[in-house]
């Protein structure tokens, strides 16, 4: 809106919430618009904007269900029949539903054999439970990785679209949203939001079914993703793909300590990425220091070795904590 709206001369003023990305916010400024942060979720700034629309005379649009966006929504799924030939499935981030209503109308016209199933954060599941209640209700939702998706209520235009068809939902944990950010960056060269990275993650999740051989798109929607939260995601991502690992173990407060432990970390090809140190607030002696070490591996197999050379030097004074394994 605020590009196109510097293109033709029209002023914008955009209505955002608080938890929105920095990036987000100066890109709109860039592009000329009057950057309004109210509100702590996407509905509460929803209602300011229409308060401001009304005593402005201006013109209220929905970025989440204004009927004109969901059609624009539509035109991807134009151009995946364009691009892809018999397309069996295309998945879909769900929020307030624009972009799944505009699919799944264009799909219904042009395609009706191609499954269209629609992937929402659990922190955020405005759309199952509309499902689940035959109408759009309000939800409560919590802070995510896909904030532009944190949508306490599905839009009621895009519920009326998508009502009578077969509708296919996927709820993804926003740890696999984080490893699904992290190997998008990695494998596919592509810096995606949480939102945009939901498609994928309900692939690499196992709760896309029956896809084996089959043509599937995902729709990876969104790239305004400020580096503290990529940052953040990243980290997260490495936690889930069992490559982060953290380590303590309490050491004698004198010289040379961190570095044994250091030198014995780094030789099973391991790389320290944060170091923690407490010396107060433990339970052993005062003459002790607990140490705490982020540690990147290759994976778990990889874990498993660091952690059995560690425990041969500290035995029960260490605790490693991985997401697939218990402290030991």
């Amino acid at each position: 809106m605020a590009c196109h709206g510097k293109q033709l001369g029209i002023p914008i003023t955009c209505v955002l919430p608080r938890f929105i990305p920095l990036s987000t916010i100066s890109l709109c400024k860039d592009f000329g618009a009057k950057v309004v942060v109210q509100g702590i979720n996407n509905t509460e700034s929803r209602k300011v904007a229409l308060e401001l629309a009304q005593k402005s005379g201006g013109e209220f649009i929905d970025g989440h269900d204004h009927i004109d966006i969901i059609a624009g929504a539509g035109t991807i799924a134009l151009e995946i029949f364009e691009d892809v030939k018999d397309v069996d499935v295309i998945v879909v981030p769900v929020g307030g539903g624009g972009l799944l209503a505009g699919i799944t109308a264009a799909v219904r016209e042009l395609s009706p054999k191609t499954r269209v199933i629609g992937v929402e954060s659990k922190a955020s599941h405005c759309f199952s439970e509309a499902l689940k209640n035959g109408k759009p209700v309000n939800v409560q939702t919590r802070t995510s990785l896909s904030p532009s998706l944190a949508m306490s209520r599905f839009g009621y235009n895009s519920f009326n679209i998508i009502k009578g068809t077969p509708t296919e939902v996927a709820k993804i944990k926003e740890m696999d949203l984080a490893r699904a950010i992290l190997i998008m960056l990695e494998n596919h060269k592509f810096a995606v939001e949480g939102a945009g990275a939901l498609a994928p993650a309900a692939v690499m999740t196992g709760q896309v079914e029956d896809i084996q051989g089959k043509k599937v798109v995902c729709v990876i929607s969104g790239g305004n993703v400020d580096s503290t939260m990529l940052g953040q995601s990243i980290d997260k991502g490495l936690i889930a793909d069992d490559r982060l690992a953290l380590v303590e173990v309490f050491l004698p407060d004198r010289p040379g300590g961190l570095c044994e432990l250091l030198e014995l970390t780094s030789s099973t090809g391991a790389k320290t990425k944060h170091i923690y140190m407490e010396h107060v607030f433990h339970k052993f002696d005062i003459f002790t220091v607990k140490m705490k070490l982020e540690v990147v591996t290759s994976g778990m197999q990889h874990s498993e070795e660091l952690r059995k050379i560690l425990e041969q030097r500290y035995g029960d004074d260490l605790s490693f904590h991985m997401r697939k394994m218990r402290a030991v």
